[in-house]
């Protein structure tokens, strides 16, 4: 491979965001290297077990006698839940991709999957988004978006089909959090289930919950951090420090609903692998996109069960993340 196409794909790290993509669909890639052969001279080959799992090329174009790599490279993966294609755009800083037809499974699953750095003022050093959507065989179709991928909403839960619209949203802006659940029984019938809404007032360790439930009567709670220091913090600080089960105590009394909804959605995007062993894509996504200590509240709110993630075992992403490190240092 050319020295300078093998620098591309080492600035953009795309190795690494590989190893991460790849391991929200289950597929643990223990190796790489450049393929170097004639017919695919920009591509790197990944593995798992010692036998070829996927692989991405690096496509050029030329302007007069000089090379251009193109934005998009196109990818292929094999994982337990099927064959994926797509592209990873390094203007983008994300995969584009598609999961071919289970016709034991689902119709069609595919989406967006963010990895972008941070900069090297903040403690953690990706951040990871995702956007998903599974058409199943009952003609329902589900849009899961962590992380703002596709709107402003940190997480945001929809399914549809059969008459059928039910949403559950939570949102963060500057001060405000809101958590919203909804459906249509009906077209054009739009029923609130929930509605929460807390503002970080600056300067004060007080901060004030407001309840909607349906038809039953608003009602306000507050949360004293008791921290003298908490007030002065910036409201991403405090977003930090806030247990969701101030939340969950309150949902799950008036809108047990909420949570069935969630839960039923766990179970749809959890699938046999090669027919056996089961996996949940709404877990890994979940636990990818809010890795970090700090997203304990979106984590919480998820309602996503404990799974290892790439972030924490994978030996070759912590090698290569070690080398940019000292590299940088």
């Amino acid at each position: 491979m050319e020295k300078s196409a093998f620098k591309n794909f080492m600035n953009h790290e795309i190795v690494q965001k590989t190893i991460i993509f790849a391991d929200a669909l289950n597929l643990n890639i223990e190796g790489w290297n450049p393929d170097n052969s004639s017919e695919h001279p920009y591509r790197i080959n990944f593995y798992s077990g010692g036998m070829l799992f996927g692989y991405i090329d690096m496509e050029f174009y030329e302007v007069g006698s000089t090379k251009y790599a193109e934005t998009d490279m196109p990818f292929t993966l094999f994982t337990p839940l099927g064959k994926i294609t797509g592209y990873y755009s390094t203007h983008f800083k994300l995969f584009k991709y598609i999961i071919e037809n289970r016709s034991d499974i689902f119709k069609k699953i595919e989406g967006l999957f963010g990895v972008d750095k941070y900069g090297e003022a903040h403690n953690r050093k990706y951040h990871i988004s995702s956007y998903l959507t599974l058409e199943d065989l009952k003609d329902n179709c589900i849009n899961l978006s962590f992380n703002n991928m596709t709107s402003n909403y940190v997480v945001k839960i929809l399914k549809t089909g059969n008459t059928r619209h039910e949403e559950v949203r939570l949102y963060f802006g500057g001060e405000n959090i809101e958590i919203s659940h909804f459906y249509y029984p009906s077209f054009n019938n739009k029923q609130e289930l929930a509605r929460i809404k807390m503002k970080i007032e600056t300067g004060s360790n007080i901060l004030p919950i407001n309840f909607e439930f349906g038809n039953k009567d608003i009602y306000s709670k507050s949360i004293n951090m008791g921290d003298e220091y908490f007030s002065f913090k910036p409201f991403w600080k405090k977003i930090e420090q806030i247990d969701f089960k101030v939340f969950s105590e309150e949902i799950a009394v008036n809108d047990p609903k909420m949570f069935e909804f969630i839960d039923e959605v766990r179970k749809d995007l959890t699938m046999l692998a090669n027919g056996v062993t089961p996996i949940c894509i709404y877990d890994k996504l979940a636990q990818l996109c809010f890795y970090d200590k700090s997203d304990s509240l979106q984590l919480a709110f998820s309602r996503a069960e404990d799974v290892n993630t790439a972030l924490t075992y994978n030996r070759v992403l912590k090698k290569l993340n070690r080398v940019n490190s000292n590299t940088v240092n």
